[in-house]
């Protein structure tokens, strides 16, 4: 009733104003419908507005984040240490003794849900030629990028396989990647690794 009242309304003023639009009652416009389709815009606009402001908020978190990364990149966490560039939390420790790769393997998951031996781009992140935290390990400088991890090894195992009988590691002397056998237990250790 109210449509069909709007739409006379509409009519008389037409005519009032000397117009000679032609609309029969089936043209008149549903202003109704009309007033729904604006409201249902108005709402999509402002969703899309709510949207647009989350992901320039994200965007800005995640700017403030890669700047502090640059700063602070190791922070002690509840579960090992924190590393920001590699996403990934370290174990504060490597195991503290030679093993082979199988024995690290199964250290790691030892330690809970998501550990595991890192990959080869991951330890050798570990190595930083003019850190301030060289160590003398067995007689041996090595140059970790932090100092909040102990390191009682030179040479640390990555989760790689190079073959069926070898496998990947990282020498924390000079960074180098090199690969032994997997059932050598002489001088490799295990430094445990999880996603953030």
């Amino acid at each position: 009733m109210k449509g069909s009242l709007v739409r006379s309304m509409v009519m008389l003023m037409i005519f009032a104003l000397g117009g000679t639009v032609q609309w029969s009652f089936a043209q008149v416009p549903d202003l109704e419908a009309l007033e729904r389709q604006l409201e249902e815009r108005k709402e999509e606009e402002a969703r899309q507005q709510a949207r647009r402001a989350e992901e320039a908020r994200r965007a800005e978190e995640a700017r403030r984040a890669e700047e502090r990364c640059r700063q602070i990149r190791f922070e002690v966490a509840s579960n090992g240490i924190s590393d920001c560039q590699q996403n990934v939390v370290w174990a504060a420790a490597d195991n503290g003794r030679d093993i082979n790769w199988p024995d690290a393997t199964a250290y790691c998951r030892s330690l809970g849900r998501g550990w595991s031996l890192p990959s080869v781009s991951q330890l050798q992140s570990l190595y930083a030629r003019d850190t301030p935290f060289s160590q003398t390990v067995s007689g041996y400088s090595i140059d970790p990028a932090t100092n909040l991890i102990r390191f009682t090894g030179l040479w640390y195992w990555s989760s790689e396989a190079q073959s069926s009988s070898e496998a990947w590691g990282v020498n924390l002397v000079n960074g180098g990647r090199s690969s032994i056998l997997q059932s050598s237990a002489n001088d490799g250790r295990a430094l445990c690794v999880r996603r953030l």
